[in-house]
């Protein structure tokens, strides 16, 4: 049987009771908003405001399920997550999170780290105005061997292979053409919103949350 309790980090799977189904988010794959899909089809939140996967994360984490009335419904539940091109998942989060082109203050300092460590830089003005070349970016996780950032980890380590085994296991290249299946699976809609972006077929450019 799957051993749902070990997943790691166990607070990017969750479970939702009234759809009996299992979801492990990874960051870069349009985690963001399955989660918020799902939400919406649990009748966890409202579908015209806007959700806040914190709310998931904490009412809807795997985790709060594991003890309790509803553990023994999670060996019979549906299971699924959504994976991607590694490569183009890496441009992602390095465009989204350190780049020079990226507004995301909270990978800031994680982005001086890398140009620290890559370029023996300790004056921290300086460091300010400069951001990591996407080689010294890949160098930094080839030497931190998986143990970065979640929205930087190999795939692999995220999901809760080989304790458990989804049902579904989902490129988001390909989520278009899977969504109706894992509606069908699930027994009720589940629509994500927006989590690929098809301005380009280029997928170097293609974004996700």
């Amino acid at each position: 049987p799957n051993d749902w309790s070990n997943c790691s980090p166990p607070f990017l799977t969750y479970y939702f009771p009234n759809l009996n189904t299992i979801f492990t988010g990874i960051p870069k794959t349009g985690c963001t908003n399955w989660v918020n899909a799902l939400l919406v089809t649990e009748g966890a939140v409202d579908p015209e405001k806007k959700v806040v996967t914190h709310f998931a994360k904490m009412k809807y984490s795997l985790e709060n399920f594991l003890e309790g009335p509803l553990r023994s419904k999670l060996w019979n539940s549906f299971s699924f997550v959504v994976i991607r091109n590694p490569w183009t998942r890496l441009v992602s989060g390095f465009q989204n999170k350190v780049s020079n082109t990226s507004n995301n203050q909270a990978y800031k300092r994680i982005g001086e780290g890398m140009v620290r460590r890559m370029r023996n830089i300790t004056d921290k003005a300086v460091l300010a105005n400069l951001h990591p070349t996407f080689e010294e970016f890949i160098k930094v996780l080839v030497l931190d061997k998986g143990r970065s950032d979640r929205h930087f980890k190999p795939q692999f380590s995220i999901m809760c292979v080989p304790n458990a085994a989804y049902h579904y296991i989902v490129p988001l290249e390909f989520s278009d053409q899977m969504e109706e299946d894992v509606s069908r699976k699930i027994g009720r809609d589940v629509i994500p919103r927006g989590s690929y972006d098809k301005v380009t077929s280029d997928p170097r450019y293609q974004k996700s949350t």
